[in-house]
């Protein structure tokens, strides 16, 4: 039945959209008996005479309020086995994944582009090298590479009593981890990283223009949206740079205790939405043309500017480490009685250095060296896709390979990446459920040895699946929201 009817929709000469939906309809009408049959075998499995099945098939969520009875690797959230509850072991695990995740991305775009660019040059020693990574870890499963990083980690990295420092004891590198020298106060980071913010906002001001027309918010609405529009066109744009800065301050200043304790969750969702309007204030700037720049790109101009930018990143440095650095302290004496300990017990200092574990730094080899070869495809065939009279009209004007690329090529280009890096973006979030090849304590993980502890397999999954489903539609909405911002001419 399913096969004649599809013919038959099939022959009828109706509109494609019609079809569309004609066909989609049909396809959950075959897929209503299978739907239908899981529901019912759910609903039996969980009204089963024998109590033991019954309890592992109901949905209920009252065991995640007990003490979790297992240990995890987690960062910068601190839970402790029999102490902590089994929800704040899943919120440590959503972090864990959550931050590879972002850090692969960004990796992985960065690696990818510069593999994809070097696979155009004329130069063919590093267009064969470009095509062989790509060749090599495309083709390779994930599964495997990040196998084969663990163990090869493992067996190459030195030993943790061999005391292998870099730079003057600023690196301290092991089979164990690596620590790096780090700023003794997070609090004077940011506010040199706001200092910069607040003169990159004092140097746009100067170089803003007034713009060719002046559009006046009319609606509640847009008056939301542009709410220093009586300030005239060139404090309305300041006041928004000074707003964006600000949220982001309050957006880390709520989520550090989010992310590192057991509370701050209202605070934090307040503050993101903060920082979502006062993007959609800046979006909406941009897009009624009031933050037009005219940047003057002279000789003398660029000078004065990168003169400023090494004094304001001068400035900035200092500000973070005015209160000294945290040094990775290799101790071998924990009693402090001057009898140095068994290697075995040899161990940096709590508290002392930045701290990365094996686990994640094989976790974040293994997403960006795999999700980087098929970027650079990405990249090679969006630029290989342009029209040869761009290029032609760079050089026509003079520009270098770096500038044709920058200024020409890689921005018409960008607005048919960014559609295939969304596909890229989510899969790299989906692949972070195999952490487990590496014992890196994702969602998956965790999950996993709930089920085996405690039994209660219908909830354990509804949750997986609502966390993945929930950062997948997070990335595919940062994604298209961007998309809508390189892209000129929407379909």
């Amino acid at each position: 039945m399913v096969f004649y009817w599809g013919w038959r929709i099939s022959q009828e000469g109706m509109k494609p959209s019609v079809q569309a939906r004609r066909t989609a309809a049909l396809a959950y009408l075959a897929l209503l008996p299978f739907i239908m049959f899981l529901l019912l075998r759910v609903l039996y499995l969980q009204h089963d005479p024998d109590p033991v099945m019954q309890n592992r098939w109901e949905v209920s969520f009252p065991f995640m309020d007990k003490v979790n009875t297992f240990k995890i690797n987690p960062w910068p959230m601190e839970v402790v086995a029999n102490f902590d509850t089994r929800w704040m072991f899943l919120k440590a695990a959503v972090i864990n994944s959550a931050r590879v995740t972002l850090l692969s991305i960004v990796l992985c775009v960065i690696l990818g582009t510069i593999v994809g660019v070097t696979r155009l040059s004329s130069n063919k020693l590093a267009s064969t090298m470009a095509t062989v990574y790509v060749e090599i870890f495309r083709n390779l499963p994930l599964a495997v590479l990040l196998f084969l990083i663990a163990t090869q980690y493992g067996l190459q990295a030195p030993l943790f009593i061999e005391e292998r420092f870099l730079l003057g004891g600023a690196v301290f590198y092991s089979n164990q981890g690596i620590w790096f020298v780090t700023v003794a106060s997070y609090q004077r980071l940011v506010m040199g990283l706001v200092a910069l913010a607040l003169l990159r906002a004092a140097l746009r001001h100067m170089d803003r223009i007034e713009p060719r027309f002046i559009i006046t918010p009319r609606t509640p609405q847009e008056h939301l949206r542009r709410p220093f529009s009586t300030l005239g066109w060139r404090l309305e744009a300041l006041a928004s740079d000074i707003l964006l800065i600000f949220a982001a301050v309050i957006f880390i200043n709520f989520l550090v205790p989010f992310v590192s304790t057991n509370g701050g969750g209202i605070e934090a969702f307040i503050a993101m939405a903060i920082i979502v309007y006062a993007l959609s204030v800046t979006s909406k700037l941009d897009d009624d043309g009031m933050n037009a720049l005219q940047i003057d790109d002279s000789e003398s101009g660029l000078r004065k500017r990168f003169t400023i930018w090494v004094a304001a990143f001068a400035v900035a440095a200092g500000i973070a480490v005015s209160k000294g650095l945290s040094w990775p302290d290799y101790i071998k004496d924990r009693n402090g009685d001057g009898v140095i300990d068994s290697p075995g017990a040899w161990d940096i200092a709590e508290g002392t250095g930045f701290e990365i574990t094996p686990f994640f730094l094989a976790m974040i080899l293994g997403l960006t060296l795999f999700t980087a070869s098929t970027i650079a495809e990405i990249v090679r065939g969006s630029i290989q896709s342009l029209p040869r009279g761009q290029v032609e009209a760079a050089i026509s004007l003079s520009l270098n390979p770096f500038q044709r690329l920058r200024l020409v090529i890689l921005p018409q280009a960008l607005r048919s990446m960014v559609p295939l890096f969304n596909n890229q973006f989510m899969n790299v979030w989906k692949n972070s459920s195999l952490a487990v090849i590496v014992a890196y304590s994702d969602i998956f993980y965790v999950i996993l040895v709930m089920m085996n502890n405690v039994g209660k397999l219908i909830p354990l999954f509804i949750l997986l699946l609502i966390t993945y489903q929930a950062g997948s539609l997070a990335i595919s909405a940062v994604m298209n929201w961007y998309n809508t911002r390189v892209t000129s001419v929407k379909i």
